[in-house]
């Protein structure tokens, strides 16, 4: 019964339908309110819950207009007090608040379960594939520590990042450390998925191995931004400047 539906938004912007139940589903991050309601009217569903993961317009560009005619309920960080879960069905998404990008930042983990046959992530601007995003409160070491709340879940979760950016930070990551095939080796899987009308994927686990972000205790990482001595939220923030001029 459960299915994740994968829209497209203006240029690299993903949308998230989840149908939780035979005729209900949720969205997470409407950009836009047109492909929504043609998924939603393919596919025989009503919309119950949208889920915001931040406040920032290319996220958010479709709410009003999907709330008005569905009546769906906003999920967002202003009427979420604490970390939370919410329930839909057999369905459990566990709220996690990951402030760094922006201060409302949250990530939705839909938990594995009878109803659910893989966890999922719903990762926002935090975490992307092979990176993560900007950090425009201007705390780095918090935005370590969200990331480092995503890497302690389930290694089999299936990442939902809110862009699509997954060359640019392959390519960033291949600057760094240039004699890593990781990086290389996961740039073709890109390629060939993209070039083939296929969605390029993938979990906590994979992310732990190509997402240099996650590897600021690696002395390879520390070596190549000469900071061998240095804590691994003090790489990170290094490695996030760079990649922010990159």
């Amino acid at each position: 019964m459960s299915e994740l539906i994968t829209l497209r938004a203006f240029f690299d912007n993903f949308i998230y339908l989840y149908r939780w139940a035979e005729d209900s589903a949720f969205v997470v991050d409407p950009s836009r309110a047109r492909p929504v309601k043609k998924a939603l009217q393919e596919n025989n569903l009503n919309l119950t819950h949208i889920l915001i993961t931040h406040s920032h317009a290319d996220h958010t560009g479709g709410v009003s207009a999907l709330a008005r005619q569905f009546g769906a309920e906003i999920i967002n960080a202003e009427n979420i007090p604490a970390e939370q879960c919410l329930k839909m069905g057999q369905s459990v998404i566990r709220i996690i608040r990951t402030p760094g990008h922006s201060e409302d930042s949250l990530c939705y983990y839909l938990e594995k379960s009878a109803a659910d046959e893989q966890s999922i992530l719903f990762s926002g601007d935090t975490l992307f594939l092979s990176g993560c995003g900007r950090v425009f409160t201007g705390d780095y070491d918090k935005m370590y520590r969200s990331l480092e709340k995503l890497a302690s879940l389930d290694e089999n979760t299936l990442v939902c990042p809110g862009h699509d950016y997954t060359e640019e930070n392959l390519r960033f990551a291949m600057s760094v450390l240039p004699d890593d095939k990781v990086f290389s080796d996961e740039l073709k899987k890109y390629r060939d998925a993209t070039e083939n009308n296929r969605f390029y994927t993938s979990t906590i686990a994979e992310q732990k191995k190509v997402n240099i972000f996650f590897r600021g205790n690696d002395k390879e990482v520390k070596a190549a931004v000469e900071m061998a001595d240095s804590d691994p939220s003090a790489v990170f923030a290094e490695l996030r400047i760079r990649k922010d001029r990159f």
